[in-house]
């Protein structure tokens, strides 16, 4: 059994918790599943007032154990403080296997404070950090940008481990439980450009109910919208049942893979993160971000051409069958599992190898 201590800012229940949280949500929970310990740590939801001996915030969700530290100006500074003090009172305190570093920016530099592996599951970069020196283990890149801006920061390509987002494939799609009229699933926030859209839509007779699965409700919405607000995976479930196609605002492409499990076609805003779970014209369609007539003529042949509408969605879901949590959780226990375990504590470090230009 590996024990496995995760530092994050943020935990998938907090708020503001978004693409970053829900992947780690998804490993860690099967992680736990399969048998192994692990402790995720992460700043409370609201700034509360700093007390002496305050004990931080202990809940156990989906097997995963979660510490809340305190408040998020403090969590880095409390982070490195947990790391000496396990790493001093090894008699009192459970010893980790490994500590998993999430990597949004730039690191917290953990490694100075424990002599413990620690592994860095990079999402974005910094582009003013430089590799000072080969690791001595894996980086792993949950995103191609990520996987590129290691390379640009100087890290072979031999010492990262691609563990990219996935998908939920264990219910397959009926088309019997669609709606009877044109639905479309919004994940994340209504932009302007879908607004005017559907009301370029209305003027030619086609009518579209959308159900948005967001943050909060949109400001002069129609009434066809209706906004559903923050979802678990199940209610997210029924959504994407009925709907017939889908929709992901910008900062959500990572959800196409999610839609294509359930055989709808995905639109998405051009840019890197969407080309990265999309391919334009076969599993969905890439449009420009403010470009409402384009994205009027892709729903508008994805609702007329039932034909184009379940060619795409029949090549999603072949996509995200090959693109699982399950897998994902799996590279990322395998880096886990192989990473050298020195009997003498060693002062490389994958953080240490990171330097300001």
């Amino acid at each position: 059994m590996e024990r496995i201590l995760v530092f994050c800012g943020r935990d998938w229940m907090n708020p503001k918790a978004g693409p970053v949280e829900h992947y780690l949500h998804e490993v860690f929970s099967r992680i736990a599943r399969w048998g192994h310990y692990v402790l995720f740590i992460s700043h409370t939801h609201q700034f509360v007032r700093v007390q002496r001996r305050r004990p931080a915030e202990m809940e156990v969700v989906d097997g995963i154990q979660i510490a809340r530290l305190g408040p998020r100006a403090l969590f880095r500074m409390m982070s490195g403080m947990l790391l000496d003090r396990i790493h001093t009172n090894r008699n009192t305190v459970t010893a980790f296997d490994v500590v998993v570093e999430c990597v949004t920016n730039r690191p917290m530099m953990l490694a100075d404070h424990t002599d413990t592996p620690v592994i860095p599951l990079v999402f974005d970069l910094s582009p003013r950090l430089r590799a000072s020196h080969d690791p001595p283990g894996p980086l792993i890149a949950a995103t191609d940008r990520a996987r590129q801006k290691l390379i640009h920061a100087g890290f072979s390509e031999g010492f990262i481990v691609r563990a990219p987002y996935g998908a939920d494939c264990g219910l397959r799609p009926s088309q019997a439980s669609r709606a009877q009229k044109p639905r479309l699933a919004v994940f994340g926030n209504v932009s302007r450009a879908l607004r005017a859209a559907l009301a370029l839509l209305n003027k030619d007779g086609i009518s579209i109910d959308v159900d948005v699965i967001g943050p909060r409700k949109p400001r002069r919405a129609p009434a066809s919208i209706t906004c559903q607000g923050p979802l678990t995976s199940t209610e997210r479930a029924r959504i994407y049942q009925r709907a017939w196609l889908g929709l992901c605002a910008a900062g959500a492409e990572h959800e196409a893979l999610e839609m294509g499990a359930w055989g709808l076609p995905a639109i998405c805003f051009d840019n890197a993160g969407a080309r990265e779970h999309v391919e334009h014209a076969r599993t969905g369609f890439l449009v420009t971000e403010r470009d409402a007539r384009g994205l009027a003529e892709c729903l508008r042949r994805l609702v007329q051409d039932d034909a184009l509408r379940r060619q795409l969605g029949n090549q999603g879901r072949l996509r995200a069958e090959g693109q699982t949590w399950n897998r994902t959780a799996g590279l990322v226990l395998a880096a886990i599992e192989n990473l050298p375990r020195p009997s003498q504590p060693s002062t490389l470090h994958p953080d240490a190898c990171l330097v300001r230009k």
